[in-house]
C-alpha cells in the first residue's frame, strides 16, 4: 500500500499517511515546528539542556500556573479580542458535539502539583523511549498519532487529536516527517470553502465569520505569540 505524504495525502483515501512535523499543531494552535512553541516541546528542550530538571523548576509548572483559560475562545485568542459564545466550551466549528474535559487536564491549568508532576514524567518518559527505540506505531496498540487535515489553498496543517506527547518528542528529536492515522469519524479534510456545512455553524453555535477566524488562526499563528502574552518566553 502506498503511503501518501503532505498535500498528496489530503486527496488520498488511505487512513495512514505521512505528514511534515512542521505542519502539525494541536487544538489550541500550538505548533510542533521548530519555529513555533508548544508547552510540551518547551519542557523537553529544558530537560535536554538540564537532565536534572524537575517539575517545580520547569516551564510546564509555570505554564499551568499562569495559563488558566475559561473558554475555548480564550484558549485560541488569549490576550486578544474575541467573540464570546453562548457555551464557553463549545467544540471546534467543524467538530460534532463532544463532551469537554472537566477538572485537571494536560492542556492548561489549574492543575495540582501531583497532576503536573505526572505530566512532566510522562512526556520525559515518552521522549526517552522514542529516542531509544524510535517511533514504531504499527508495533503498539493504537500507536499512531491521530488527527485531521486543515486545508487553506496549497497549504495544510495536521491537527492532532491524539499523540501530542509523541509529537512533542519527535519534534525535539529533529524528526521531519511522521506516519499518522486519520481520526475515525472525523472529517478528513476541513476546507474553509465549506464553512456553511460545518457542524457547529449549521447548528448556530458559530457564525461563519467567527468560524473562519478560528480556522485561519491555525495558519497565522504558531504558539509563539500566545506564549509571549502568557509570559513564558525568556
Amino acid at each position: 500500500m502506498s503511503i501518501f505524504r503532505g498535500k498528496a495525502a489530503l486527496n488520498s483515501r488511505t487512513s495512514i499517511v505521512r505528514v511534515d512535523v512542521s505542519k502539525c499543531c494541536d487544538w489550541q494552535c500550538y505548533s510542533y515546528s521548530s519555529e513555533g512553541w508548544h508547552y510540551l516541546t518547551a519542557v523537553l528542550k529544558q530537560f535536554i539542556n538540564n537532565p536534572a530538571l524537575d517539575y517545580q523548576s520547569s516551564v510546564l509548572k509555570k505554564y499551568y500556573d499562569l495559563y488558566q483559560p475559561k473558554s475555548l475562545m480564550e484558549c485560541l485568542f488569549y490576550g486578544e479580542g474575541y467573540k464570546r459564545l453562548r457555551t464557553p466550551w463549545s467544540p471546534l466549528p467543524w467538530r460534532p458535539n463532544t463532551k469537554w474535559m472537566t477538572g485537571e487536564n494536560q492542556h492548561f491549568g489549574p492543575n495540582s502539583d501531583e497532576f503536573g508532576e505526572k505530566e512532566f514524567l510522562r512526556v520525559v518518559s515518552i521522549y526517552k523511549k522514542l529516542k531509544e527505540d524510535g517511533y514504531l506505531p504499527e508495533e503498539n496498540e493504537d500507536g499512531y498519532i491521530r488527527g485531521q487535515f486543515l486545508k487553506k489553498g496549497e497549504d495544510y496543517r495536521f491537527l492532532a487529536g491524539g499523540g501530542q506527547h509523541r509529537l512533542a518528542a519527535l519534534s525535539v528529536l529533529g524528526i521531519q516527517t511522521v506516519s499518522v492515522k486519520l481520526q475515525p469519524h472525523w472529517v478528513r479534510v476541513v476546507n474553509p470553502n465549506e464553512v456553511d456545512t460545518w457542524f457547529q455553524v449549521r447548528n448556530k453555535t458559530y457564525d461563519q465569520e467567527t468560524a473562519l477566524r478560528i480556522f485561519t488562526n491555525y495558519f497565522e499563528n504558531n504558539g509563539i505569540e500566545k506564549a509571549g502574552r502568557i509570559g513564558l518566553l525568556e
